[in-house]
């Protein structure tokens, strides 16, 4: 949350970026700046938009050519570059903690790094908003070796079936949740049908906000309401909460 305060990029690496690969980034960088600048009334006002780069591993010789230094009150692994003038920060996902907060960029690691973050990201409830987050992602990687040209290691080769295993868990109890909760809202408008149905019997037509009223009740108030329908000696004592 605290990246995204400001206009911002991500460039994400695999592999530890090179100096020349930075330089092509803050090339982008400059010229989004250009067009942010164009596109405002205060063109004077527009800030340089931040650059984070986003690697699994670390560049030693990268982070000291751009004068990298660990950021402040942030966790391990987020560097920003000490030039004034450059709004540049790096992530080294390799030396990020093992937290929940950081699950998210350790999911773009590699490694043992990228292995534990599957088991974490697994280990959650389903119900946890970072597995719905994290399944498009997930499902670029398990295309790597599809996709892929290059030979995989057995350490990718390994991560790349986790990631397939994490997805289809993720996808099918998606698809389960959406049944059980497609089942449940059509039983709840069955009982709203056969209520009005009732209602309009003994007390006549029913006027739309009696209508909508009965539309957004819950299960427990249609199970009340029905109960008392048999003895209520008119509508506003029968939906009486």
């Amino acid at each position: 949350g605290r990246m995204v305060q400001k206009p911002c990029a991500f460039e994400i690496f695999h592999d530890p970026p090179k100096v020349d690969q930075v330089i092509a980034c803050i090339g982008k960088q400059i010229a989004m700046h250009q067009r942010l600048r164009r596109a405002s009334r205060q063109k004077r006002m527009q800030a340089v938009p931040t650059l984070w780069i986003v690697c699994a591993a670390r560049s030693t010789t990268t982070l000291r050519a751009f004068a990298m230094k660990p950021l402040a009150n942030w966790p391990a692994g987020i560097y920003r570059s000490t030039l004034p003038a450059l709004p540049l920060f790096a992530v080294v996902v390799a030396d990020l903690p093992r937290e929940r907060e950081t699950l998210l960029f350790r999911l773009m690691g590699a490694g043992q790094v990228l292995g534990n973050a599957l088991d974490e990201l697994s280990s959650l409830s389903p119900h946890a908003w970072e597995r719905t987050a994290a399944a498009g992602a997930i499902d670029v990687l398990r295309s790597a070796k599809v996709f892929g040209a290059d030979p995989l290691d057995p350490e990718e080769e390994a991560n790349i079936v986790k990631a397939s295993q994490v997805y289809e868990r993720i996808k099918n109890e998606g698809r389960t949740e959406g049944v059980l909760e497609g089942r449940t809202e059509g039983l709840l408008e069955g009982e709203r049908r056969i209520l009005v149905r009732q209602l309009e019997l003994r007390f006549g037509a029913l006027a739309d906000d009696v209508r909508a009223r009965i539309q957004a009740a819950t299960a427990e108030q249609l199970e009340r309401w029905a109960e008392r329908l048999l003895s209520a000696q008119d509508l506003d004592e029968a939906l009486r909460d």
